[in-house]
């Protein structure tokens, strides 16, 4: 259904480098923006891409069509409070507090409480990201 799923883009650092897809990877918010890394699968090129420079010498190829949506989806989950902006390493905007209550079962077990508002969390930007693509993302719908 959603082709943006299925992009792929090189993640590159000093002494690998390695083509993943959007699929494998976490949101990681820094002070430049916001990129999609986890997992690596295998090849090393990115054809008509973005360089997104990283600490550390690691440096991101985002796909050009990929990064124009990709802050249209970033300004969606700010606006929805998903995560804090940051300049300088000052929080200016402080976002998103979720407070999520203990069922009798998860009393005494923090574990499952923790697991149990992880996957609302998840939902609620699953949702979110759904209902943005369509008029972020106008291409390969």
């Amino acid at each position: 259904m959603f082709e943006v799923l299925s992009v792929r883009f090189l993640v590159k650092g000093r002494g690998f480098s390695c083509l993943t897809s959007i699929g494998d990877f976490h949101v990681v918010v820094t002070e430049r923006g916001a990129v999609y890394a986890m997992k690596c699968g295998e090849g090393d090129r990115c054809v008509d891409c973005v360089e997104f420079s990283l600490d550390d010498g690691v440096s991101v190829f985002i796909p050009r069509l990929f990064y124009h949506c990709l802050a249209c989806l970033l300004a969606e989950f700010y606006n929805a409070g998903l995560f804090n902006l940051s300049v300088g390493g000052v929080v200016v905007a402080q976002r998103g507090a979720y407070y999520v209550p203990a069922m009798a079962k998860e009393r005494d077990s923090p574990d499952r409480l923790v697991k149990r508002a992880r996957g609302i969390f998840e939902s609620r930007v699953l949702r979110l990201l759904a209902e943005a693509l369509g008029p972020c993302c106008m291409w390969g719908m």
